[in-house]
């Protein structure tokens, strides 16, 4: 008898586990840095740096370590795709560099501030229920705040 219990409860997490992962969302960001003041190159380095309430993977952080790093897709665009879950906050800042540690001029890397329910400057996103493009974002070069 116990080890049918043991086994049901194993079973019950184990389903809850991959439940949890199933109900994952993806996120794609797609970014525009033809406003940034330095060129980018397409072997240049674009990062989303913040964080966020619930899961994220890879995991965002607001340094280097952060897993969200853009690709790019020709000229000015870049894109990164994740994992979420529904109805988590993400407060965040784009970050481009020549490489992960060399910001690019103005703000030592760092967009500018930006006008938005995160507050602080930030971006912000919550997460729907379903996968998600979010609209192309553009990359603030100025130290005027933009509305996100």
């Amino acid at each position: 008898m116990e080890h049918r219990v043991l086994r049901l409860c194993l079973s019950l997490v184990f389903l809850l586990g991959i439940t949890q992962l199933e109900a994952q969302i993806n996120v794609t960001m797609r970014l525009n840095t033809a406003t940034n003041r330095d060129t980018l190159r397409p072997t240049h380095f674009v990062q989303i740096r913040g964080e966020a309430t619930s899961t994220v993977i890879p995991a965002i952080t607001w340094d280097q370590a952060s897993g969200l790093i853009m690709q790019n897709k020709g000229g000015d665009y870049w894109e990164c795709k994740f994992k979420m879950n529904p109805g988590t906050v993400v407060k965040y800042k784009f970050w481009t560099g020549f490489n992960a540690t060399t910001g690019t001029f103005f703000w030592t890397g760092w967009e500018g501030p930006l006008t938005s329910a995160a507050g602080g400057g930030n971006r912000q996103f919550i997460a729907g229920n379903t996968d998600t493009v979010l609209n192309l974002q553009f990359y603030n070069g100025n130290e005027t705040e933009k509305a996100q």
